[in-house]
């Protein structure tokens, strides 16, 4: 697989959450959410590689980044 980039920073995870809110390819949910997700990681993990999903082969393994599911609040209401 081929990385077409990281993001190593805060802003950077921002503004990656916000351009995939933008395009609607965030997976649905909040986007302070799927922020919390990449933030804690980016603490632990000090980067997030980026893959450009054309270098990705049939027997490489890949982890899907976002939920799937009812649009209902994840909230009892």
């Amino acid at each position: 697989m081929r990385e077409t980039l990281s993001l190593s920073s805060d802003q950077e995870v921002r503004d990656f959450v916000r351009g995939c809110t933008f395009y609607g390819t965030g997976g649905g949910g909040s986007p302070e959410y799927g922020y919390g997700i990449l933030s804690r990681v980016l603490k632990e993990k000090k980067r997030i590689p980026v893959f450009d999903p054309d270098s990705i082969s049939n027997d490489d393994w890949t982890v899907c980044a976002y939920g799937m599911g009812s649009i209902a609040p994840r909230t009892p209401e």
